[in-house]
């Protein structure tokens, strides 16, 4: 189900149409907060599952390093580092470094007889700390939870795919044309029909009556954070497929879950709406607390985790990280 899809489901529940008391864009806040409510949840009890490889240089001669951005919550997995020290593509393999409270990082950076692989690491805040000092550089990777782009509202999926340009069906380009300006060129982001993910985020500057969207090298460097593709890139727009979607800004157009939590999302959005005209719906909040059971299921028995109990909300437990994060 799409973010196109799940506003009219969510409008479906509440029984109310008319943009002008609840706007699309209070629904998708809505949305969004349900949203990353699971990816908090998953990303806790299940860290392999959304983990993200960032490549780390460690240079000799020094312990301190900071936190790669792209890391969410300032959740650090793992260090890897290869061995011999040497660059990832000769290394005969690859070592992971204990983690450690910082607390106790001091005890490992004391004088003793000192080796090429770093024996611990340890996280403070946006720092990361490597004891011993490092005695040669090496090209290590660090495993992160991702930041996870926001939902956005779909303006469509493409048909057609030309040399700089891709046309949609006719769903929503509304919202695309909207954010386009005389001045400058405006972003968008293409989302993997399939798996969900944000393949590239792109720069136009003109959508047509029929829905084909012309895009145009950046004028920058990044957008929300996040690379801007040159659409003359040798590979990019064969990357791209049909019924790939198209978001407006930087978003995703499906979440990255399984479907099950479409429902969870669309439940918490009519909830949280009702909450705030003062209105009750038991029918809707007993249908939450199954979909909150079955998120709990879905991420029993995982080993990175110790459930905890401990309430949240009515009815509703959370996974607490076996680590301190």
């Amino acid at each position: 189900m799409d973010t196109f899809e799940m506003l009219t489901a969510v409008r479906e529940g509440l029984l109310e149409f008319d943009i002008n008391p609840i706007s699309d864009a209070m629904i998708m806040r809505r949305i969004n907060f349900s949203y990353t409510y699971i990816y908090s949840h998953i990303a806790r009890s299940d860290d392999s599952r959304l983990g993200m490889k960032v490549p780390f240089n460690i240079v000799m001669g020094q312990t301190e390093y900071d936190l790669p951005r792209e890391a969410w919550n300032k959740r650090v997995e793992q260090l890897v580092c290869p061995y011999p020290p040497t660059v990832k593509a000769s290394a005969l393999g690859f070592h992971a470094i204990t983690r450690v409270d910082f607390k106790e990082a001091h005890k490992f950076n004391v004088p003793r007889v000192k080796t090429y692989m770093p024996e611990v690491f340890s996280q403070l805040r946006n720092k990361i700390f490597i004891y011993p000092t490092p005695i040669t550089p090496m090209e290590a990777d660090l495993l992160i939870t991702p930041h996870i782009p926001p939902l956005g509202i779909t303006s469509g999926q493409i048909i057609s795919i030309g040399a700089s340009d891709i046309t949609l069906d006719t769903q929503n380009t509304t919202l695309l044309t909207d954010r386009l300006s005389p001045l400058i060129n405006a972003f968008l982001s293409v989302v993997d029909f399939q798996t969900g993910e944000v393949k590239y985020v792109f720069s136009y500057n003109a959508v047509s009556a029929a829905h084909k969207i012309t895009l145009v090298a950046p004028a920058r460097v990044k957008y929300m954070g996040q690379a801007l593709t040159n659409p003359a890139t040798t590979g990019v727009m064969a990357d791209i497929a049909i019924d790939d979607y198209v978001v407006p800004g930087f978003a995703g157009a499906v979440n990255l879950f399984s479907d099950e939590f479409d429902q969870f999302m669309i439940n918490q959005a009519v909830l949280m709406i009702r909450s705030n005209l003062n209105e009750q719906d038991p029918e809707t909040l007993n249908a939450l607390k199954a979909n909150m059971e079955q998120l709990k299921s879905d991420t029993a028995g995982r080993p990175m985790g110790i459930h905890v109990k401990r309430s949240f909300g009515r009815g509703a437990s959370y996974t607490r990280p076996g680590r301190g994060t």
